[in-house]
């Protein structure tokens, strides 16, 4: 069995510095959407000082949901910042400052006039992002405590409450997305032979090594029985199988240290399908669930892709 000093504590410091850093380049990358809506508003006042016509974009009910915000907020959902109350304030506050830019533009197409004291208050809104943003740099720029729990399970409805939210943020006609499903292969003895809680210890390594190579708009989650879901944004059969292959062998070449001295190598069994923007989340799941028994009935360390398999309905 793994001991926590070989698992936990020689390990530690680089999780917190590699937790550290995809949080701060996450956050850049936020404060890059922020002042994209501060340039955006600037727009908008251009555009009414000119009399121009909004764009239906800027008016629509989810605007906030199609935005470099919304996206940043659906291609993150696993940052260790998930649950800081600033984060829950930056949503809402982003939520607000469309929806009354979307009311100044109804309002601005029947009189023709501009608002000064409603453009004002977006204003508000965007120096409040700001300042929320400023609020997650200070924490993420702290060490996190060791025994915090990373890669928290999830059931399936939340993975497919998950999925749907990434599909929304897909463009109409784009590549789509790919989906897959993965687990450690012979699982269940390791669980046999180590315990839950090595075994547990073991998920949360292999998921930080897959995490180092993933792009940022790519996420993963950790399901209740250890398997775990991979989502590639703007990916391809052809890309995914490149990134799926690459991180099936990192892991089969990456070894743990056991108590015993012995070297713990993992392998794992990988299902995949692709997403569309006009497909089903909860099918394209199902489908990555089948390619991932068919994987595993084949003696595991492989990806297979729903299209591979015959018996697995379109």
């Amino acid at each position: 069995m793994p001991s926590s000093a070989t698992i936990q504590n020689s390990q530690s410091h680089r999780h917190i510095q590699e937790t550290t850093q995809l949080n701060l380049r996450a956050l850049e990358q936020l404060e890059h959407a922020i002042m994209g809506h501060t340039d955006w508003l600037k727009k908008l006042h251009s555009g009414m000082a000119f009399s121009s016509t909004p764009s239906v974009l800027d008016t629509h009910p989810d605007a906030h949901l199609h935005c470099e915000i919304g996206h940043w907020l659906a291609c993150h959902p696993e940052s260790s910042l998930r649950t800081h109350p600033a984060l829950a304030e930056l949503q809402e506050e982003h939520r607000l400052l469309h929806q009354d830019a979307a009311a100044m533009l109804a309002r601005f197409r029947l009189s023709g006039k501009p608002d000064i004291h409603a453009f004002s208050v977006l204003i508000g809104h965007t120096r409040r992002l700001h300042e929320r943003l400023q609020q997650l740099r200070n924490t993420a720029s702290q060490p996190q405590p060791i025994h915090q729990p990373t890669f928290t399970a999830l059931s399936q409805p939340d993975l497919i409450t998950r999925l749907q939210r990434a599909q929304a943020r897909l463009q109409p006609g784009s590549t789509g997305a790919s989906v897959c499903m993965l687990e450690i292969d012979q699982a269940t003895q390791l669980q046999q032979r180590l315990g839950s809680a090595a075994l547990g210890s073991i998920v949360c390594e292999m998921l930080f090594n897959i995490q180092a190579q993933l792009r940022p708009e790519d996420w993963l989650l950790r399901k209740r029985d250890n398997a775990v879901l991979l989502f590639l944004a703007q990916s391809s059969e052809t890309h995914a199988r490149s990134v799926l292959e690459r991180i099936r062998d990192t892991l089969a070449s990456t070894s743990m240290q056991l108590d015993s001295g012995d070297k713990l190598t993992l392998t794992v069994a990988m299902g995949a399908a692709s997403l569309t923007d006009q497909g089903n989340p909860e099918r394209t799941l199902f489908q990555a669930e089948q390619a991932l028994l068919a994987a595993k009935g084949m003696g595991g360390n492989r990806v297979m892709f729903a299209v591979d398999c015959q018996d697995i309905p379109a």
